[in-house]
């Protein structure tokens, strides 16, 4: 499945429509991997991207962001290295 989710709403909001799809999508394991702008965009905060991130990991659904960073999150350096950048974007 391809599909295209915008959100349009403010990014403060943890609980944000589009994502709610994706990660509904990852739960009924219809899709394979997210591919986001840039790594702020999908988690508002380093809690909630390491949750999201963490609850996808365990769907095996990758997450992809278009500057070229993928987590593989079968390995210890891919989850490693997506928790610091986790960190490092929120500060």
């Amino acid at each position: 499945m391809v599909g295209t989710f915008k959100e349009t709403g403010s990014g403060v909001k943890l609980d944000r429509v589009e994502r709610r799809k994706v990660m509904a999508l990852a739960q009924a394991r219809q899709i394979d991997a997210v591919l986001a702008t840039e790594l702020s965009r999908w988690g508002r905060s380093t809690t909630d991207l390491l949750a999201t991130l963490k609850d996808l990991e365990a769907r095996r659904v990758s997450v992809i962001a278009l500057n070229g960073m993928a987590f593989d999150f079968a390995t210890p350096h891919g989850r490693m290295i997506a928790t610091v950048l986790a960190l490092i974007r929120n500060r």
